[in-house]
């Protein structure tokens, strides 16, 4: 009796086996996972089911992978930098795995060999980039390294970003950009200037121009009283009041009143000169440490000025006071003149003190042989800079705030060296500072002040320098001079009040005039020229006072200057 059984497939070492079905028994049933394509004749190749009698009836077909490589390319957003990431994969040879024999199966893959995955060529990858755009800023090294056995991501190409231009630039330093003006001293820095530069375009790694707008330039300009330096500074030429107007720095030598000065407009002062251009009334007051020039005249006003005054006409009922900078500056300049040959003489004295015991056998210190030679040459040296430095402290208002820094410098640098926390040849350095500052007080004292008007009336007049009366003359003043005093055009007098002259007086005319009259005093070592002298005139001298009763023609006095009076 003939038994039903179905077919079997089966896989015994790496082969398909099919068990034919017997009586009214199924045929074996074959399937095949991803990977395998079945073909039976007459039958669209798949992965089944197919139901089959044999092995033959079945073409079986394990797809060898080929090894590949992945080229992942990625450009930045702003397409300056393109990376690279290379995946290898290797390919593989298939068998089938071993199966028991069943009525149905799935035919499953084994992996029978790896097939290893060659590497990129350089030419290969540049290919690769140039797929994606890529043709400017390539690294060939880079590329070298993914050819060695490089994954990355390696950065494979760098753009040229653009450099934006560079816009002119100004900072202000010793001016304020509002306008407003600022006393400054001759080679102060103003500002610096940063001139515009241009930017430089840049390029993508696609090979597209990255563009760059030009610069702004600057929109200043440098006018009267000062430069630009190679550097970039804008330096004061100067003395005088900075400012910025309209776009332009200038430095103009005087702070400039555009019309009067009344006391409703308050005190006009300036740390330089003024120069108002029209005139000072009506308890107007007008102060410079420097010059004051006025256009016209001034009533019932006080007029300070550090150095000169210059009036375009006359003066009433008012106060002038001239050159007390000047004079201050000129006291220091004597007290210090001597300083720089003093500590010279000192240092010399010491070396050859040094000099002399090293020929004897002995060695001095230098700190005993500087004792000596102070308390045997200069024993006053102290006190002397003692004194300047007082005079310095006692104007400085008036004097540099660089000189006295320098004169209290020299102090200490010689106490230092008194001390032993110096070297003694630093006196020189001493004998240095005071030179170089007696130097510039000579410079800044060089132009004697002067007060020039044309005529004087019912003024308080106080200067140091030179009075100089162009129109009529002096009438009913106190005047004080030290220095020289000129009223000797034609026509020219002066009458009643005050004249109180230390220096030179040249006077055309003497005239007492009503009420208290005229007094003229002369200091020890003065002169006195006058063309005439009224009587009633009283002349105070040094040795007594003495009024005159009648006319004197072509008067010469000389105050002799007495010891007690020097």
């Amino acid at each position: 009796m003939q038994t039903n059984r179905d077919g079997t497939a089966a896989v015994v070492h790496g082969a398909l086996v099919i068990g034919p079905p017997s009586g009214d028994g199924r045929r074996a049933v074959v399937r095949a996972e991803d990977g395998i394509v079945l073909r039976v004749a007459g039958e669209p190749e798949g992965t089944g089911p197919f139901d089959v009698l044999a092995s033959s009836e079945l073409a079986i077909n394990l797809r060898t992978e080929a090894p590949r490589v992945d080229v992942h390319v990625e450009v930045s957003r702003d397409e300056l930098l393109a990376t690279m990431r290379v995946e290898r994969i290797p390919g593989a040879r298939y068998r089938l795995e071993d199966q028991p024999p069943n009525h149905s199966i799935v035919l499953r893959r084994l992996v029978a060999e790896r097939l290893p995955c060659p590497d990129p060529t350089a030419d290969d990858l540049l290919a690769q980039l140039t797929v994606h755009g890529v043709t400017y800023g390539v690294n060939e090294a880079a590329i070298a390294r993914i050819v060695a056995g490089g994954f990355g991501p390696e950065p494979v190409a760098k753009g040229k970003g653009a450099i934006r231009a560079q816009d002119g630039s100004v900072a202000y330093q010793a001016l304020d950009e509002r306008g407003a003006e600022r006393y400054v001293r001759a080679g102060t820095v103003l500002a610096r200037v940063a001139d515009a530069l241009e930017g430089t375009p840049g390029r993508t790694v696609r090979g597209e121009l990255l563009g760059v707008d030009p610069p702004r330039p600057i929109e200043l300009a440098v006018g009267d009283g000062a430069v630009v330096e190679s550097d970039g500074r804008i330096v004061a030429t100067g003395d005088g009041h900075a400012s910025v107007a309209n776009g332009t720095i200038v430095v103009t030598p005087a702070l400039v009143i555009d019309g009067d000065v009344r006391s409703t407009r308050g005190e006009v002062s300036s740390p330089g000169s003024v120069d108002v251009q029209g005139s000072v009334d009506d308890g107007g007051v007008v102060r410079a440490k420097h010059n004051v020039m006025i256009g016209d005249a001034v009533r019932r006003a006080t007029v300070d000025a550090g150095g000169s005054i210059t009036l375009g006409g006359a003066a009433f009922d008012s106060t002038l006071r001239a050159g007390h900078t000047w004079a201050a500056l000129d006291r220091l300049r004597r007290t210090t003149a001597p300083l720089a040959r003093d500590v010279a003489r000192v240092a010399n004295g010491v070396g050859q003190l040094i000099a002399a015991t090293r020929q004897s056998g002995t060695t001095m210190h230098p700190i005993r042989a500087l004792a000596m030679v102070l308390e045997r040459v200069e024993p006053e040296l102290e006190r002397k800079i003692k004194a300047a430095l007082a005079e310095a402290d006692r104007h400085r208002g008036a004097v540099p705030y660089e000189i006295l820094a320098a004169l209290r410098g020299g102090q200490e640098e010689l106490d230092a060296v008194r001390g032993g926390r110096a070297p003694i040849d630093n006196l020189a350095l001493v004998a240095d500072a005071f030179e170089e500052q007696t130097a510039r007080l000579v410079t800044l004292t060089r132009n004697r002040p002067e007060l020039s008007a044309a005529f004087l009336q019912k003024c308080q007049v106080d200067v140091y320098g030179a009075i100089v009366v162009t129109g009529k003359g002096i009438i009913e003043s106190d005047v004080r001079v030290v220095g020289t005093i000129d009223v000797s055009g034609p026509g020219a007098i002066i009458r009643g009040g005050r004249l109180a002259v230390d220096g030179a007086a040249v006077i055309n005319e003497l005239v007492a005039g009503a009420g208290s009259g005229l007094t003229v005093s002369l200091a020890p070592g003065s002169t006195l020229s006058a063309r005439t002298i009224g009587p009633g005139v009283m002349l105070e001298l040094p040795e007594g006072k003495r009024r005159v009763t009648t006319v004197e023609d072509d008067v010469r006095l000389v105050v002799a200057r007495t010891a007690a009076a020097a």
